[in-house]
């Protein structure tokens, strides 16, 4: 039985510069589907850069409660995880404006996560920072309450129902194109797999498919 794709919409945001244009104003975001499916433990991977310095959430996943967000500290940035239950700090080392990169969160659970900055596995301090989210909704460069929008461009969007290793997460890293399987894009788990590089939306749920792209 062919499996209907879990499609989310675009509000505003247009395809331009290597992804998708999201503004900080309330009118450009993508509404993530309802149920993208994942459950704990999970991987989410989202390559983006940013022109702003000021607080911004990423993404949010209601269902299960992931999340990413900038905040800038000492003029550097800081990513934040937040949940209804847990938040960390961990330090990126600074970001540069208008720069590519692709953060991998590996969530054993919403207490236990692991973060990996292009590749390199980073450190993580528990956090008083917390953004709360207030909507039954998913977004990617929104936030249900649109403050601390993210301004900047995503390049990709990926969920897995799965807790990524290391090698597959560099093996991702390294995938330039957008192939899924056959030693693309690894396959097995994956929920969502959105791609705005090419000036259009590619969407795939592939959840019941053998990595046959495995390493």
């Amino acid at each position: 039985k062919k499996k209907k794709k879990k499609n989310g919409k675009i509000f505003g945001a247009v395809f331009e510069n290597g992804g998708l244009n999201i503004t900080s104003d309330n009118n450009t975001y993508v509404e993530l589907p309802y149920s993208i499916g994942a459950t704990l433990p999970a991987t989410y991977s989202i390559t983006f850069s940013t022109d702003s310095t000021s607080n911004q959430v990423i993404f949010g996943d209601y269902n299960t409660k992931a999340g990413l967000g900038l905040i800038n500290s000492n003029n550097q940035f800081i990513v934040v995880l937040g949940s209804e239950n847990t938040t960390y700090t961990v330090n990126t080392g600074g970001l540069t404006l208008n720069k590519f990169y692709t953060v991998d969160i590996v969530y054993h659970s919403l207490s236990d996560i692991e973060v990996y900055l292009n590749g390199n596995k980073l450190t993580k301090t528990t956090s008083k920072d917390f953004w709360g989210w207030t909507d039954s909704k998913s977004y990617i460069g929104k936030r249900p309450s649109n403050v601390n929008n993210f301004s900047g461009i995503i390049k990709k969007f990926i969920v897995y129902d799965d807790e990524l290793t290391l090698d597959e997460i560099t093996h991702n890293y390294n995938t330039q194109d957008t192939t899924i399987c056959d030693n693309g894009i690894i396959c097995d788990n994956l929920k969502l797999y959105y791609n705005f590089t090419n000036g259009s939306e590619i969407i795939n749920d592939l959840s019941n498919n053998k990595k046959n792209g495995k390493i």
